[in-house]
């Protein structure tokens, strides 16, 4: 069961020590009409009085999610091209969570919890890095693109690597996630460890080393470069000059 699922569970069935496990002590939930915030204790106390209506209930997660909606709000579609920017950062000798600068370390970490807050979700860092099969969990994206499930792939990959601490393209990550896509988990890994979807990945890479791509996630418009989360609508704007 999912942490969602479980949270779902706890609501419907008033359970507060579950509530209690589940919410961060410092969770934070903006009431979407008047914009009032609450706290953990107000969430909880909210959910044991059985006044929560989970009839409309809608998860948004941060990059993938949101470029989902500003897809819609502006009207424009993204080319998504997953590569290997391990390997362009090793290129560089860039190291984006060095042991020896833990200040910035716990900053970086911090920071990614803020902005999930900003955006209106959560996520509990720090989680599983560097990944033990990160050109798998590329590939496999890749794969999805190509037969039409790539993004719910990697927002429920994500999901699960940034709210439950699941490495993607491991276990227990990977069944769940091919469980819930209805995909075959074995087939899939074959699959995305084929010659030619190899071939995609290191061309995607190579593509991203000419457009001087030096982090994740990037937006390349009329070969100008936009790097982070926080540039998409910036990249948008430049597509319309």
């Amino acid at each position: 069961m999912s942490i969602l699922e479980k949270y779902s569970a706890a609501i419907k069935n008033k359970d507060e020590a579950v509530m209690n496990d589940l919410l961060h002590d410092d969770f934070k939930f903006t009431m979407h009409k008047s914009g009032n915030v609450l706290g953990k204790s107000d969430v909880i106390k909210w959910a044991m009085s059985g006044d929560i209506n989970q009839d409309k209930v809608r998860v948004v997660y941060e990059n993938e999610t949101r470029i989902l909606d500003v897809e819609k709000q502006h009207q424009v579609k993204f080319n998504w091209k997953p590569f290997s920017v391990r390997a362009i950062m090793k290129e560089m000798n860039n190291i984006p969570f060095p042991k020896d600068k833990m200040n910035k370390v716990n900053y970086m970490w911090r920071d990614i919890e803020r902005r999930a807050e900003g955006y209106g979700f959560f996520a509990k860092p720090p989680v599983p890095y560097p990944l033990s099969e990160f050109d798998l969990a590329n590939q496999i994206a890749i794969l999805g693109f190509d037969k039409g499930w790539g993004e719910k792939f990697v927002m429920l990959t994500y999901k699960k690597w940034f709210q439950e601490g699941k490495e993607p393209a491991i276990e227990p990550s990977i069944s769940e996630v091919c469980a819930e896509l209805n995909l075959n988990k074995n087939e899939i890994i074959s699959e995305a460890n084929s010659e030619n979807i190899e071939t995609k990945y290191n061309e995607n890479t190579n593509s991203a080393r000419e457009n001087k791509i030096f982090g994740s996630p990037s937006f390349i418009v009329k070969n100008e470069v936009f790097w982070g989360d926080d540039r998409m609508e910036d990249a948008i704007k430049w597509s319309l000059k």
